[in-house]
């Protein structure tokens, strides 16, 4: 008994002893009357002057102070009514610490900060729940306080500001209701619900290489419903939407019908060519007035999304939007005048045309997810079908007014004739994806999946002709032709992932199949062909502080040329020029690398990437001169560098004002070795916005952007620039807004130059139009979204053709 009384006694004094070799008493003393100082607070913070611990000191002026947190502690701050606050390093703080009294009492100010924006390895999150501005707001209304985003108030689209796709999430799963109006849904759900937003830059290699996932975690499974209806009037289009959304048990689905009337300004597009080494036809001067595009579009959609049990969903979307019935249709006056290289005059004309559009569109996807433990902790497997078709059918009928030659046996009249054309195209996909993940222990994550895309396309063109003057139409078979394309691609991949709390690594390879079975009316231009491609792609992300985080990313991947970059169908209706695709263009190969870091500077946040991106076989337009006639074509001209240096800088300046600055410098370089052509050149882009909260639940707005001379192979762009003004207001608890805007009207037309060069060839543009923006908006919103809807994890995207073939 006695002896487990002793080893009961022992125990005791070596537990407080460790505990007092873990705590250390500092005296703080009044240093003019060097007396203990009661009631004084002792701050402990670490390298991020973030609280650590905190203590008082006693009415002996004795404040205890914790080891057990020593290896995290770098400052301590004592602080006390009537005195000098002091802030001392913590390995140098002696046992008596003397306070200076001051003279006057200090303006107490109790300010309680918490951090807006938290760094995770590849991932920004945005805390919704600690910024006290979202109260009694939509979430639509906070996503232009979102890093890395351009959010269009006006229009209701939200863009990413390095260019990437954005997919969206809910809770960590893809949505069927985010594919399609994302603006009623967003502002159908209350900013309050929100928990945080995470902007996700490395979302691993499923994804492609330039995609960021947006996720939005609610902060319960609250169910609701929510109808929203609004009518947005401007100087060009007039929307109005009506949008429903209801959850109820296992299943939730949405219907969205827009109308929208489009009644574009006119335009001016006046344009010079040089032919340097004609005599007859030296120098071209034309006009073309645009009287603006015209049409009534009916935009229907739907979603609906099964749980089929606790880790099964099973989600569906379909769109449709019909053109047809509105007659869209767009005519234009055009004048030419042709001048030989004595100054005389070659020909002129004058001619009006009238095309009509007839184009719809058809989407729907169907999904199936299924997770692999609560919340996907183990995994999940994923199997999705999407189906896009647009089919598309334009008819221009041409009649000149007026056509003079100076000298009618030189030949030229054949190449001027009334026409009427139709083109017909069909151009779609079907895709069909699967991705298996399988997550080992906490750190470690192994994907693998596939996606089979088949493209079906085709193209027809019949060309009516008549002498000008004359109603007699025949067929022309040279300017008539068929054209189908059947594209297959199938692309596997595999990948790794280790994650921890401050480092995420992803690494993986993609092996592609493409392949190409093109047949013409005319057989010469047929062509099937192969191509086989493996692309690396590597990811990494650092944590440093809670300040500050570092990535790097590289990939590889390639750009696909589409149906009308490929058909080799030749348009002579221009005297003097053909225009005509190129069926043997191959996919463009690049290869991009990214360092980019982001700050956390308290009140604002900085973000700065360097990237290069090196392309192999780029396709661009190209223009060239065989004798007097101009050929406008794409090939796979060469390569091209780019690089450029982005920052982003935002905040709150105060509490009722956020700002936003988005500066980059691009260097481009193009190397057409083919063609012994070079350019290269600086151009810069501006973009900047700004938010200020009025009392009465009034809100000011401002953003604009200016964009300096764009460089292409064989020219330069023209510089750009834009600003809005908005004014909104809510009524009714926020279920009514009112807004207006007005943007770009100082002045309200713009004028845009362009020029190419080529070997005895010069091109300039002046493209003339109504820049100017007005808008009136109202929007009720009766009920609202605050649920958590169960959805599947991602959607399937094609992003490997490439449209935009200027640069």
């Amino acid at each position: 008994m006695e002896r487990r009384f002793l080893v009961g006694i022992c125990c005791l004094l070596f537990s407080l002893g460790k505990l007092c070799a873990q705590t250390k008493n500092l005296i703080v003393c009044d240093q003019e009357a060097r007396i203990p100082l009661d009631v004084v607070t002792v701050l402990a913070l670490d390298e991020d002057k973030e609280v650590v611990g905190t203590t008082m000191s006693s009415e002996t002026g004795v404040a205890s102070l914790d080891f057990r947190n020593s290896s995290r502690i770098r400052i301590l701050r004592l602080s006390r009514v009537g005195y000098h606050s002091l802030e001392l390093e913590f390995r140098q703080v002696a046992d008596t610490v003397f306070l200076q009294p001051s003279t006057r009492l200090d303006e107490v100010k109790i300010t309680a900060y918490r951090q807006l924006v938290k760094l995770k390895p590849g991932k920004l999150v945005y805390e919704v729940e600690n910024d006290p501005e979202t109260r009694d707001k939509n979430t639509f209304d906070i996503m232009h306080k979102v890093p890395l985003l351009v959010v269009n108030r006006h229009n209701g689209t939200i863009a990413s500001e390095g260019g990437q796709s954005i997919v969206y999430q809910l809770n960590g799963k893809r949505d069927a209701l985010l594919q399609g109006d994302i603006e009623n849904v967003l502002r159908s759900l209350d900013a309050g619900s929100v928990k945080r937003i995470e902007v996700v830059t490395q979302p691993g290699i499923e994804y492609g290489p330039n995609t960021l996932v947006l996720n939005f975690v609610t902060k319960g499974k609250i169910e609701g419903y929510s109808s929203t209806i609004s009518t947005d009037v401007s100087d060009s289009r007039w929307r109005n939407t009506l949008f429903g959304l209801t959850k109820y048990k296992k299943l939730t689905m949405s219907l969205s019908y827009t109308n929208r009337w489009d009644y574009g300004h006119g335009t001016v597009d006046e344009r010079e060519e040089y032919r340097e080494n004609s005599a007859d036809n030296y120098a071209f001067y034309k006009r073309t007035e645009d009287d603006g595009y015209k049409a009534n579009a009916h935009d229907m959609e739907g979603t609906a999304s099964y749980e089929i049990d606790d880790f099964s969903l099973l989600s569906a979307y379909g769109r449709v939007i019909l053109n047809n019935a509105s007659n869209p249709h767009q005519d234009m006056y055009e004048t030419g005048t042709m001048f030989r290289q004595d100054g005389t005059r070659n020909y002129s004309y004058a001619k009006r045309s009238h095309r009509l559009f007839l184009n719809s569109e058809y989407d729907a996807y169907l999904f199936y997810e299924r997770h692999l433990g609560r919340g996907g902790q183990q995994g999940k497997f994923f199997l999705g079908y999407r189906f896009y078709k647009r089919p598309f059918d334009e008819t221009t009928t041409l009649k000149y007014e007026n056509v003079e030659f100076e000298n009618k046996d030189a030949g030229y009249e054949e190449d001027f004739y009334d026409y009427v054309r139709r083109h017909k195209s069909s151009r779609g996909y079907h895709t069909v994806e699967t991705e298996f993940v399988h997550k080992i222990g906490t750190c470690h994550k192994f994907s693998v999946g596939g996606k089979y895309i088949m493209r079906p396309e085709n193209e027809d063109f019949t060309l009516d002709v008549s002498p000008v003057y004359s109603e007699s139409f025949i067929r022309d078979e040279e300017g008539t032709s068929r054209y189908t394309h059947h594209q297959h691609v199938f692309n596997g991949y595999a990948s790794y992932n280790y994650l921890t709390s401050r480092f995420n690594l992803t690494g993986g390879m993609v092996y592609e199949l493409q392949h190409d079975r093109l047949r013409h009316s005319v057989p010469e231009h047929n062509l099937d062909r192969t191509f086989h491609n493996v692309f690396p792609r590597l990811t990494m992300a650092y944590t440093c502080s809670k300040k500050m985080s570092l990535e790097l990313a590289y990939a590889m991947s390639a750009l696909r040329p589409d149906i009308f970059a490929l058909d080799p169908y030749i348009d002579a209706t221009v005297p003097m020029q053909l225009s005509y695709g190129n069926q043997r263009l191959k996919p463009e190969i690049s290869h991009t690398i990214q360092l980019s870091s982001y700050h956390d500077l308290g009140r604002y946040t900085l973000r700065w990437a360097l990237s290069h991106q090196h392309t192999n076989r780029i396709i661009l337009d190209y223009r060239f001169l065989d004798g007097d006639m101009l050929h406008l074509t794409k090939d796979n001209l060469g390569r091209k560098n780019l690089s450029a240096l982005s920052v982003w800088f935002s905040g709150r300046p105060c509490r009722n004002l956020f700002i936003r600055l988005s500066p980059v410098v691009h260097y481009v370089y193009y190397d057409a070795s083919r063609l012994s052509m070079q350019n290269d050149g600086f151009f810069f882009r501006l973009r900047g916005e700004m938010e200020l909260e009025l009392p009465h639940s009034l809100y000011l707005s401002a953003d604009g952007g200016y964009n300096t001379r764009y460089i292409m192979l064989q020219g330069r762009g023209s510089t750009s620039y834009n600003y809005t003004l908005s004014l909104s207001k809510y009524f009714l608890k926020n279920q009514l807004r009112v807004s207006c805007s007005a943007g770009s009207f100082l002045p309200t037309h713009y004028t845009k130059h362009n020029d190419w060069q080529a070997d005895n060839y010069r091109y300039r543009s002046s493209y003339r139009y109504y820049q100017a923006y007005f808008n009136l908006g109202i929007r009720y919103t009766f009920g609202r979204l605050k649920a958590r809807v169960k959805s599947t994890d991602k959607t399937i995207q094609n992003n490997d053709i490439k449209v935009d073939y200027s640069e």
